[in-house]
């Protein structure tokens, strides 16, 4: 992998990765949260200890 050369570029980079991963684990922590809320999970997952989880923070211009 070449990585570019000048620093605004790397933090543009940087930017452009976090908020992409941040959207795919918003995305998915939503699925299991529906699925941990659905009948039988909503009974059992307390049993195994799930629990629904927190969502990736996202960060706002300005």
């Amino acid at each position: 992998m070449i990585l570019p050369d000048n620093s605004y570029e790397v933090k543009e980079l940087k930017r452009c990765l976090t908020t992409q991963i941040g959207l795919r684990y918003n995305q998915v922590v939503q699925n299991y949260n529906q699925k941990v809320k659905q009948f039988p999970n909503v009974i059992l997952a307390p049993i195994f200890g799930f629990k629904p989880q927190p969502f990736y923070p996202a960060k706002t211009s300005g």
